[in-house]
Parts: structure tokens; sequence; C-alpha cells
């Protein structure tokens, strides 16, 4: 029976400690600045209605120690308003006095109201005040259990000290004792138990949150490897399509140019049937990452355009600058040494490039810009025993 009970009042710990008490003190914070407003308006018509209804009574004992009672509230409401909006703006700075802001407010006004239940025992002999006050600070607020339980005691204990002075009906007092006390120990499990549930509320928030994450990095995952090539690391073609499109369009807002270089291995086809798939598919690695090294600005693109071919898209460079580029792509692959027995112009593996610049316009289409790199590329070929690059000549405006 006690391990069920320990089970039923032992807390989770939340699952973020630092940002559970931000989350915490936001909640107490913006209900305390809305009661302290209603407590003030309300001590306000308490006031005049009192007042009206009295006339010269109003002034007398015992109405006179209301009038204190609801004077010190109407000073105190504006300072606790003032405290609350003050330490807002930054919560997470101001935790610890935000802190002690809100469980000064709670014991103040369970104070108030349980004086204000004692004055009532002069006259009407009610608790009401007192008892719904707790009640209504345990369903309205998220304090600690364990803080909340020494809040609730020391209140309690100091009202029922002080209830024999006021009531001397020794059936009142015992009824009024055993019944706040039934109160304020339902309040507490009420508060108890909403605080329990806010843990789990967080808990599952913060659960969730982390799941739509992981699964926001699976899905920007699964998004990159779609747009890459399983082999080399670079992208694929249908990336290099798609940011063709979008580089093309805005060159041709800016009136810059777009240059586009396109590298063949030669005789590759070589080098799969004599070293095999494997060796063939080390050599594109190999070559993909002389790419990336060369071409290392983040606008630009490098892809795998199919098979032994890559393309490099680089928006902003003109034709005698890709022309440079195209050639120190070309030496490096050759200074890699990757062998290639089997080439009738090198002992080392060799690459063809093409390449042109453009800027683009209502007179030429990208599927003439991809031509003539294709063009070039071509001559390339037909010229690799000697350079094997060549840059189109010409750039359209």
């Amino acid at each position: 029976m006690f391990r069920s009970l320990k089970g039923i009042f032992a807390l989770d710990e939340p699952v973020d400690r630092d940002e559970f008490t931000v989350y915490e003190i936001k909640i107490n914070l913006n209900r305390s600045k809305y009661f302290s407003v209603a407590f003030f308006l309300l001590d306000i018509l308490v006031v005049i209605i009192s007042f009206i209804s009295r006339g010269n009574s109003f002034f007398q004992m015992p109405a006179v120690l209301y009038l204190g009672m609801y004077v010190t509230l109407l000073a105190t409401m504006p300072v606790f308003y003032a405290v609350f909006v003050k330490y807002e703006k930054n919560i997470a700075k101001n935790i610890k006095k935000l802190s002690a802001a809100g469980t000064l407010f709670a014991v103040f006004m369970l104070v108030w109201c349980a004086a204000i239940s004692l004055l009532d025992q002069l006259s009407s002999g009610q608790i009401i005040i007192y008892v719904g006050s707790a009640t209504i600070f345990a369903v309205t607020s998220y304090i600690r259990p364990t803080k909340m339980l020494i809040i609730y005691s020391t209140v309690h204990a100091l009202f029922l000290i002080a209830l024999p002075y006021l009531q001397h009906d020794p059936k009142s007092i015992f009824g009024n004792a055993i019944n706040s006390t039934l109160y304020i120990a339902l309040a507490w499990l009420i508060s108890f138990m909403r605080y329990k549930g806010l843990i789990e509320d967080f808990n599952n928030r913060k659960k969730i949150e982390m799941q739509a994450e992981e699964l926001n990095r699976i899905n920007q995952e699964l998004k990159r490897l779609s747009l890459m090539d399983s082999l080399t690391g670079v992208f694929n073609r249908f990336m290099f399509e798609a940011k063709l499109n979008e580089d093309w369009e805005e060159c041709r807002n800016r009136s810059v140019p777009l240059a586009l270089i396109i590298i063949d291995v030669d005789f590759f086809k070589k080098i799969n049937d004599n070293y095999g798939h494997q060796e063939g598919d080390k050599c594109l690695k190999k070559i993909s990452e002389i790419l990336k090294d060369s071409v290392k600005d983040w606008t630009n693109l490098i892809a795998r355009y199919g098979g032994d071919e890559f393309v490099i898209l680089i928006p902003g460079m003109d034709q005698i600058t890709v022309s440079e580029i195209a050639e120190e792509i070309r030496k490096r692959v050759e200074e890699s040494r990757i062998p290639h027995q089997y080439s009738p112009v090198s002992e080392y593996v060799t690459i063809s490039v093409g390449a042109c610049s453009v800027i683009p316009s209502d007179s030429i289409t990208i599927t003439n810009f991809i031509k003539y790199a294709d063009d070039a590329l071509y001559e390339a070929k037909r010229a690799r025993n000697s350079h094997r690059i060549a840059v189109f000549e010409r750039i359209y405006t």
C-alpha cells in the first residue's frame, strides 16, 4: 500500500529542467498579472459598495478592520503587477526573482483571504473566502508541490491559531477547523495533480518536438540524398537541371555571365573493361574529389551528368576565367596519376573539358547554352592528343 501511495505521489522529472522552469514561471506570471489587476478592481468595487450600504457605520468596528484589509490589498496589487511587468521581459535571466515574487504573491493572497475569513468570525462565522482562495490558487497556479505544501501548512497553522481569538463558539471553532483543514488538504491534492500533469504535458510536448525535429532531419537528409549522386558524392543531374534554371534566371536579371564546364573521362570504358567496374568507380570518386577541391565556392555546383561525365555550373564567371579553371582541373587530374595503361594518349587517366560562358538573354536558350559547352567538349575530344580542352568562343548577350 505504501509503495502504491509512493508511486501515486511520485513526480516525473522534466526532460529539460531549465526550460520547464521558464515554462512554469511564464504561465504563473501571466495568471498572476491578471489576478493582481482583477483583485485591484474588485477591491475598489467592494469598498464602494460597502461604503454605500454601511453609511456612517463604515468607519466603525469591525468595518474599519475590513477597510484596513482592503486598503492593504489596494496598495499591494500595483506593486506586484509592477514587479511582474518589470521582470517578464527576460524570464530566463530573472527566474529567481520571478519565482520569489510568485511565491510571495501566493502567500500574501492566502494570508489576506485567511485574515478576511477570521474577521468574518466576528459576524457570519464563514470561512468561504479562505478555503475558496486556497482552491482557486490550486486550480490556477503551478507551484512545486513541496513548496505549495509549506505555503498551505504555514498559512493554515496561523489560521487555526488565530481562529479561537475571533470565534468564541466551540462548535463553530471545531467545525471551521475541520472543514478548513479538509479543504486545504484537498486544495493541495489538486495542486499536486495539476503540477504533475504539467510536467507530463511538458515532457510529451518535448518528445513530440524532438520527434518532429528528428523527422525533419530525416526528411532533409532524404531530400539531400535524392539530389546527390550516391557514388561520387556530388549532385546528380536532377539537381543540376534545377540549379541551372535558377541560376539562368538570376544571371539574366542581373545581366551577368553564367559559365558551364563539361568534363569527360578519356577512354573510361577501357578502365571498366580492363581494370573492372570497381576500379572505374574509384576513378570517378577520385575525379569528383579533385573537382570539389578545385571549385570550393558554395554558389557553384558540381554534378555527375551521367556515366563518366561531370558538369560544373559557375554564376558570374567570364570566358577567360572559366578557361583558366577548366585548364587547372585538367592538369590536376593528370597530376593525380591514376593508372590507365590502356589509354592511347597517356599512361594515366586524362579528361577532356569543354566550357562556355554566356550572358543569358532572349537570344539564347538553356538548350543552346548546354550545346555550346557540349560542342566545346566534342572539339576537345577531337584534339585530345594535344590539349584536350576547348572553350566555346562566342559570348552571347
